[in-house]
């Protein structure tokens, strides 16, 4: 295998990664709004506090103390390792 073909396979496997973070975020994000909807009075109001990483992960550890733990583990781990692979690619294709 070339050094591009490893780097382009390494920023494939960051983006694959990148995009399973973001469907857990979302999977939880879902599960807080049906539960606990957000008190803003306004959507465009309160914007970013309706959809607050922050937020969402809080409120989830208070709903589902359970599987919370995990499920953020996994949300951090996978961007944490989407970032480094996507970065390592970059640098390994140019």
């Amino acid at each position: 295998m070339t050094r591009n073909a490893i780097g382009f396979s390494a920023i494939v496997l960051g983006m694959i990664l990148f995009s399973f973070a973001a469907h857990l975020g979302t999977q939880m994000r879902r599960d807080v709004n049906k539960v606990s909807p957000s008190t803003a009075d306004n959507l465009l109001r309160n914007f970013y506090e309706t959809f607050s990483p922050k937020r969402v992960r809080r409120e989830y550890a208070r709903l589902f103390p359970l599987r919370a733990k995990r499920k953020i583990l996994w949300v951090n781990v996978s961007t944490c390792a989407g970032l480094f692979f996507f970065i390592a690619g970059i640098f390994l294709i140019s």
